[in-house]
Formats: structure tokens, C-alpha cells, sequence
């Protein structure tokens, strides 16, 4: 990967290319922030952003041959992404540290959740009516009328749904911050794997999710509802390092990732039970130390 990753960096017109292309791509448009934070990273955040005004232009030109009719939401999501990713890649390109990074990507999407709540109002009558309309166009399409206990399992998640939205966001980003700076670190010669098993949130974040967990049991705020489910994913990550810490710490056989990944595809209880376990064990080292001997990054 290191090898692929100076080949990118090396000429501009790569970085352009894969930034573009990554993003047009489904379900792999977090490697073209990747690639941002990569750049960011090892260029620094003028190169990086020169390079993103210039995939923007090709970009828009894509989309208008195209005749895409949605050009303007993706130019402006491929925007805010880019300019985010910068950002990420910035913070650890000069600090060295990953921590400082995920914990400016888990503010920024809470402020992105508040944000996204302002502008539509009521987030419950938004959702639910985006759903109905979602469930009209879908059954005008295909003639058929879908399930209606899908549709209304479905509302019953609009409580919720701008949380699950920006939860969504976040661990997009977190997956491009991980992997640039996985990449990054073959160039530099530093260890990715330490850095990630040295995550820590912070007391910050933690007392804020603490605050949103009260909360939201107490009913005191409806959105405190979606702002533990942001920030309890960006624990979920910290969880994760602890599981990596003491794979290192206790030197376990190889292989022993599958344990932990496979049960993400034996359907949503279980995906939803471990990462529930995962979020459980990052917020208890995040005040107790689960890791003895972690340094701080920050």
C-alpha cells in the first residue's frame, strides 16, 4: 500500500483522477476523501486543496454530460467532504495525531447534526414525510405497493433518522481519515497500527455523551436522542482500538479479526449487539483505562 500510495501522490493528475473517480464510484466514495486526507497529509493543505478545485471542475463537467439531474447536491457534498478531509488530514499531517482527528471528525458531525436539524425544523414531521414520499414514488415506479410494514418500520425511525444520517457521515469519514493515514504512514515511516491503538477521545466528548445520554433517558430533549448516537459511534471506534490494543498487548494468534468482523454479517441483531459492546467498551476506557500503559496523544 505504500507503494500505491507514492505512486499517487507523486503527480497531480493521479490525485486528480482518483479523487474524482472514487467518488462517482457506489459505496467506495470514502476512498476519494482518502485520497484528500492522504494528500492533505504528505502535501500539506494547499496542494491538497488545489487538488480538490480541480476534481470539483471535472466533476461538474461529468455531471453535466451526464445530464444528472442532481449535479448540485453532489457537487456540494463532494464540497463539504473535500474541505472536511483537508482538514483531518491536515491535523494529522502536522500534530502526528490520530486522536486529534477523529475527535475533530465526531464534533464535526455532531455540529453537522445540529446544523441539518435547524434547517428542516421538526426532524419527525420532516422524516416521516420524506418517507411517505419515498414510498409514493417507489410504488409509482414499480407498480407494486410495497410492503406498507417496511414503510412503517421505517417511520418509526424518524425520531431518530437525522442521527442515524449524520452517524452515517461520520464513520464515512473516520473510514477515509483511517485509511489516508494508513497510506500517509507508509510514506512518512511512522506506525498507523499504534496510532490507532492509541485512540482516545477524550474527556471532552465523553462528558458531552455522558450529558446526551442523561438526557435523552430522561426525555429532558429529543435531540440528545441523536447526539449520543453520533458521538456513541465515534466511541464505537475507540472500542475498537481497545479490542487492537490487547490483540498487540496480548499477542493473540492470527486471524483472530474474524471473531470480531464476522458476526457484522450475520444480520442486525447481531451487527447491532456488537457494535452496542463496542461502543459500551470505548466509553469505559474512555474513564477508566482499559489500556494500560496508552499514551496520549492528546
Amino acid at each position: 500500500m505504500a507503494r500505491f500510495a507514492a505512486w499517487v501522490v507523486a503527480h497531480r493528475l493521479r490525485r486528480v483522477s482518483c479523487i474524482t473517480l472514487f467518488f462517482l464510484l457506489p459505496l467506495v466514495g470514502f476512498i476519494s476523501a482518502a485520497v484528500v486526507v492522504l494528500v492533505a497529509n504528505v502535501k500539506g493543505p494547499r496542494e491538497a486543496l488545489i487538488d480538490c478545485l480541480l476534481a470539483l471542475a471535472v466533476l461538474a463537467v461529468v455531471l453535466a454530460v451526464a445530464g444528472a439531474g442532481i449535479a448540485a447536491v453532489e457537487i456540494t457534498t463532494a464540497l463539504v467532504v473535500w474541505c472536511t478531509s483537508i482538514g483531518l488530514g491536515s491535523l494529522v499531517g502536522r500534530y502526528r495525531s490520530l486522536t486529534l482527528a477523529m475527535q475533530a471528525v465526531v464534533l464535526v458531525s455532531v455540529l453537522g447534526l445540529l446544523g441539518l436539524v435547524g434547517w428542516i425544523g421538526d426532524p419527525v414531521v420532516f422524516w416521516r414525510d420524506l418517507l411517505d414520499l419515498l414510498a409514493e414514488v417507489s410504488r409509482q415506479a414499480s407498480g407494486v405497493d410495497i410492503e406498507p410494514l417496511f414503510w412503517e418500520s421505517l417511520e418509526q425511525l424518524a425520531p431518530i433518522m437525522a442521527g442515524i444520517m449524520a452517524s452515517a457521515v461520520l464513520v464515512a469519514l473516520s473510514l477515509a481519515l483511517l485509511l489516508g493515514t494508513w497510506w500517509a504512514s507508509g510514506i512518512h515511516g511512522g506506525s498507523f497500527a499504534a496510532m490507532f491503538r492509541n485512540l482516545h477521545l477524550g474527556y471532552v466528548i465523553g462528558g458531552l455523551a455522558t450529558i446526551a445520554g442523561i438526557a435523552a433517558i430522561l426525555g429532558l430533549q429529543p435531540l440528545a436522542g441523536n447526539v449520543l448516537l453520533v458521538l456513541g459511534t465515534g466511541f464505537a471506534f475507540q472500542g475498537l482500538a481497545v479490542v487492537y490494543w490487547w490483540s498487540w498487548s496480548k499477542q493473540w494468534p492470527r486471524g483472530w479479526w474474524l471473531a470480531l468482523y464476522f458476526p457484522l454479517f450475520l444480520g442486525p441483531a447481531v451487527r447491532m449487539s456488537e457494535m452496542a459492546l463496542l461502543v459500551t467498551l470505548g466509553f469505559i476506557d474512555n474513564w477508566y483505562r482499559l489500556r494500560p500503559g496508552r499514551e496520549d496523544m492528546v
